[in-house]
């Protein structure tokens, strides 16, 4: 990375992986712990439709089985 791109990026990409890592758990920590498992639902909810979808996309896609 450093011979591509040079210290200033790596040195960039470092900082953001270091304050993210910080920064992320600290605005989780501020979010009310009531609505946990309404955002689990969610989330659950949210992936079992993407799963849902992606495989009907690829039946769609295959057609008719022979």
């Amino acid at each position: 990375v450093q011979a591509r791109f040079g210290h200033r990026a790596l040195g960039g990409l470092l900082y953001a992986g270091a304050t993210g890592s910080t920064l992320i758990p600290a605005l989780f920590a501020l979010l009310p712990t009531g609505g946990i498992p309404v955002g689990l639902f969610a989330l659950a909810l949210g992936l079992f439709l993407l799963v849902a979808g992606l495989e009907g996309r690829k039946a769609h896609a295959e057609g008719p089985p022979l």
